[in-house]
């Protein structure tokens, strides 16, 4: 693992930043900081009742400021009305045009994390997202000769508002209302707000941010390296004597993934299940609550399957949707009043077309994770089912539970719900030695500051579940999400044979199974072509190898060669580089309806002279890199992909 140096201009500008105060809000009648005193490295109100704190955390050789701002009653009465929170309300200079950059979030396109930017001129711009639905909470805000990169922790709405005035650019960060009081010794936690300054060099600022969330803030693994898996993905329903025969041909095949991974379907009471998720008739969500093996299609549990797994060189992972229960299933049976809203019928009513295309109707109840013995439950079943199944992976899909405000306490219910999320992660992880999350919502959803530092995204995006997804849609979500955050795992379509396909996935992390796990009834082919003798066995281990070589290179900097978009007529480029392996990887999609036969581009590559290997094909050459140097990929049919490896000559 490298790390970026921040220059002296830039931490200059850190250290300034920290002798302000970048939080705002009204207390009763007044201001903050007005009638508010420091003490003990906190804002402590003039009646006494109410605490702020808003604490820097810095990072050696960095021009990064992270900070959370917490409220906390210090009485034992209630504090007076607490309004417009921002937790960031601050002008910037600007000496140039100014110029937002971003990633949509995961809407189930084929655009979904597509890179863009909006030029601010005379009017004010919002960016609102529910997590990462819209947009990622990550920005880089370019004041001209420089700017400051953005990065929000909180796993709900967010709204980043840029304001040009007099005075430069006037951000805000902010949730859609705050408007409450806190009960005697209540402590609720708003956003947790990360600035990285950086001058000069655009592509530089962008790596900037990527380095420092790879350096401090995502998982690592027991050599002090990210660990992103490449996986086998499953569906849980399937039996296990079939699961057994998938690990067994993966192994006499020398198929090496890292994570054997079990969907939805392996839960619930005992009942038949179809094998596979068939989303004419799937029945995976209406057996919420009940997380433990469903006995029919697993007559001994899964740990004969993550055993065999284990066996193999894989890791179990184990998909949940938490906080959601049917009736008269797991807490609901003996604590219905656990439930949000219990009661309130227009709370919890049945869906009116179920899950899927499955039309029955159900109910689902969210826990109350305010309830503490609620919380306590749902801890010890999850880690209970982990450990007992001998799971190296907690996937948790489905949404955030959301607590309804009370009178007079708007924002309340988002802040605690947010917290109790955070907190429940981190008893699994406290309580499950070795574990890891895989942080999923319907796709990449929550992708934030502090989900990462608890996860990884082993799927980004639902767009893929189809079977005839687009790869263009992974190309285009790996250009987007480059340029501000790693380890968003991609599973392209399964398309064996085709190199274009699995490359368009390449981006640290994939999902690489030998067949699609979602069908429509007799339209999936796919099931259990795993089996079948002819199937390209030889061409997936090549593709694995392709993606170990890469692997080391998918933490380090980023650089978009072209411009991006999801035309099928355009060529792509883009590059991951380690200076400190003075190697990288440049990738170059000739998509289906591109009119030539070749492209050139300009990596980002230090002088020197290099080795270059065309992975697919086994071309090599050797080329002196002095300043911009071009380079031209070919390909011989299209769709067709180039992965081209270089390592610097000693």
């Amino acid at each position: 693992m490298f790390k970026m140096k921040a220059t002296a201009e830039e931490i200059k500008l850190a250290k300034e930043f920290m002798q302000t105060v970048p939080v705002s809000f009204e207390y009763g009648d007044t201001k903050f900081p007005q009638d508010f005193l420091q003490k003990d490295g906190a804002f402590v109100s003039a009646d006494g009742k109410l605490k702020c704190e808003i604490p820097f955390t810095t990072f050696a050789d960095s021009a990064a400021v992270e900070w959370l701002p917490r409220f906390t009653s210090v009485a034992d009465e209630n504090t007076k009305q607490i309004k417009n929170v921002l937790a960031l309300d601050v002008v910037f200079p600007v000496d140039g045009e100014v110029e937002v950059f971003y990633a949509k979030g995961a809407g189930k396109k084929m655009d979904d994390f597509s890179f863009g930017s909006t030029k601010i001129a005379d009017e004010p711009v919002t960016f609102k997202s529910l997590g990462s639905r819209i947009h990622i909470p990550f920005l880089n805000l370019k004041t001209g000769s420089g700017g400051v990169m953005i990065g929000l922790g909180f796993t709900s709405w967010w709204n980043v508002t840029f304001e040009p005035v007099k005075e430069g650019i006037h951000v805000t960060v902010y949730l859609n209302d705050t408007n409450f009081y806190l009960l005697p010794k209540e402590s609720l936690r708003h956003i947790l707000m990360l600035l990285i300054f950086w001058k000069g060099d655009l592509a530089r600022s962008f790596n900037l941010l990527r380095n420092h969330l790879v350096v401090n803030c995502i998982p690592k693994g027991e050599d002090g390296e990210p660990c992103p898996p490449i996986c086998c993905q499953t569906w849980g329903g399937m039996k296990t004597e079939n699961h057994l025969k998938y690990i067994k041909f993966l192994k006499e095949n020398d198929l090496k993934f890292d994570c054997y991974w079990m969907d939805a379907g392996w839960h619930g009471p005992d009942h038949e299940t179809d094998e596979f998720q068939d989303c004419n008739k799937e029945d995976w969500a209406y057996h919420h609550g009940e997380w433990l093996p469903n006995h029919c299609p697993h007559p001994d549990g899964l740990t004969p399957i993550s055993e065999a797994a284990h066996d193999a060189g894989m890791t179990l992972l184990l998909w949940f949707g938490t906080y959601v229960c049917n009736e008269n299933m797991g807490w609901h049976k003996e604590h219905p009043e656990w439930a949000i809203g219990y009661e309130q019928h227009k709370i919890n009513k049945p869906i009116a077309r179920g899950v899927g295309l499955n039309p029955t109707p159900t109910i689902h109840y969210t826990l109350n994770l305010e309830i503490p013995e609620a919380r306590e439950w749902i801890a010890d079943r999850v880690s209970t089912t982990l450990i007992e199944n001998k799971c190296g992976w907690y996937r948790e899909d489905c949404g955030v539970p959301m607590l309804p405000d009370e009178p007079n306490r708007i924002g309340v219910g988002e802040m605690k719900s947010v917290e109790y999320l955070y907190e429940f992660w981190d008893r699994l992880l406290e309580r499950v030695p070795g574990l890891k999350i895989d942080n999923c919502g319907g796709g990449g959803t929550r992708i934030d500051l502090e989900t990462i530092k608890r996860s990884y995204v082993l799927w980004r995006s639902d767009y893929n579940c189809h079977p005839g997804a687009d790869p263009i849609g992974a190309q285009v979500g790996n250009y987007g999400l480059g340029h501000f955050i790693h380890f968003v795992n991609c599973a392209p379509p399964v398309n064996p044979g085709s190199n274009y396909t699995f490359h368009s996935g390449l981006y640290g992390g994939m999902g690489f199974p030998l067949f699609h796990i979602v069908g429509f009834g007799d339209k999936n082919p796919e099931k259990h072509t795993w089996f079948a003798p002819d199937y390209p066995v030889k061409w997936h281990k090549e593709m694995i190898d392709h993606y170990q070589i890469a692997k080391p290179y998918l933490g380090g900097n980023f650089y978009a060669l072209t411009e991006t978009s999801i035309e099928r007529d355009a060529f792509l480029s883009y590059q991951f580089s380690r200076p400190d392996l003075e190697g990288g990887i440049i990738l170059g999609f000739f998509r289906p309806e591109y009119a030539e036969n070749s492209a050139v581009i300009q990596p980002y590559i230090e002088d020197g002279t290099y080795t270059f290997e065309n992975v697919s094909t086994g071309k090599k050459f050797e080329m002196e890199i002095k300043g911009k140097t071009s380079i031209t990929l070919t390909v011989d049919k299209k769709p067709e992909s180039v992965l081209l490896h270089y390592k610097k000559l000693k």
